[in-house]
Parts: C-alpha cells; sequence; structure tokens
C-alpha cells in the first residue's frame, strides 16, 4: 500500500508518505504490516545566516549579514526522514460502513524503528474490494510520533500464477448445486 498523510514526528509537521506490505486474513480478524520504507517529508534545517521574521505583510526571509530581505527560497528547505516500522492489528468490526462503503475496523500496535524510534497505537478503517484495490484511512500515535492519513493498495496474490485459473474453476463450480451436476466432475477450462 502507498499512503499519504499528515505526519507530525520530533523533528517537525509535514507530508507523510509510508510504503507498506500489508497482509489481511480474514477468518482469524487480524492485519500484519511491515513499513520498508516510511518517508516523511519535513522543513529543513537552514542557514542560519537565513532568517524568517514577520513584517507587516507577512513573513519575509532576512539575509542577517546583508540585513536585506532575499528571496522565500533562501529560508526553505525539505529534509527527508526515513524509517521503517512494523505493526499487528486485530479487526474487533468486520462489517462497518462509512461514506456508502463497508470496511473493517482495525485496532492494534506498531513499533517505529528510527526517526524517531518509538512504539505507537494505531486505529483505522480498512476497505478491501472485489476488484482487488483496498483502500485504508488511518491514526497512528506514539511518543514523538503522530500520522493521519490514507492509502491505497492492490491485492498481489491475484498477480501470483495459478490464482486466476483457481478463480476460473470457482467460478465454474459455483454456480452448479450438486443436484444439477448428476454427480458429474468438473474440470476447469
Amino acid at each position: 500500500m502507498a499512503g499519504l498523510g499528515v505526519a507530525d514526528i520530533d523533528r517537525g509537521t509535514g507530508v507523510g508518505v509510508p510504503l507498506r506490505l500489508t497482509i489481511v486474513e480474514p477468518r482469524l480478524k487480524a492485519m500484519i504490516g511491515l513499513s520498508p520504507l516510511d518517508l516523511t517529508f519535513v522543513q529543513g534545517s537552514q542557514d542560519p545566516r537565513y532568517a524568517r521574521l514577520q513584517d507587516q505583510f507577512g513573513p519575509v526571509c532576512y539575509d542577517t549579514q546583508s540585513q536585506r530581505s532575499v528571496s522565500n527560497l533562501e529560508c526553505s528547505s525539505t529534509d527527508v526522514v526515513r524509517s521503517l516500522s512494523a505493526e499487528a492489528a486485530v479487526v474487533p468490526f468486520d462489517q462497518v460502513y462509512f461514506a456508502g462503503k463497508e470496511g473493517m475496523l482495525f485496532t492494534g500496535l506498531g513499533y517505529r524503528f528510527e526517526k524517531p524510534e518509538t512504539t505507537y497505537a494505531m486505529v483505522g478503517l480498512f476497505f478491501p474490494t472485489p476488484s482487488g484495490r483496498s483502500g485504508e484511512l488511518r491514526l497512528s500515535i506514539g511518543g514523538d510520533f503522530i500520522f493521519i492519513g490514507v492509502s491505497w493498495g492492490y491485492n498481489l496474490t491475484r498477480l501470483l500464477p495459478g490464482r486466476r485459473r483457481q478463480r476460473q474453476f470457482e467460478a465454474l463450480i459455483a454456480p452448479i448445486s450438486p443436484a444439477q451436476s448428476g454427480n458429474r466432475v468438473l474440470m476447469p477450462r
């Protein structure tokens, strides 16, 4: 799954872009996830020569050496903070309706391995679809870490060899009851 949201970490508030692999096991009402690449874009450390000051017209970037206003680009920089996280969740309610869509409510715990290293709690809604696409809304809160955002994904097991043939076979035998088949053996096409 790829996501987009607002992240607040120990270095500041910015845009969070988690890339996550999620395994959903509906029979066990459980989910596990691994984010091998969890990016947060925050305002970077800037050159101490430049300061952002407030004047009567709003914020201005000021060069402390030349004592003049300069381009706002001089006061702007973006740092990319990379992290890794793992999480586990339970699904207490597997039929929750939100905005006319059926989803699963999940809650659980996660661990962020760096920048900042912290445990966090999470709650959210997961929306699988018959087409294999999925969506997610989530809130994660931990020490020096908050994320609220949305994610989109695709069921990768649909890409495995043999899955298509298995789905065709299931579609072949599903509409026919044993009484209708006359005890015939149905073979996949």
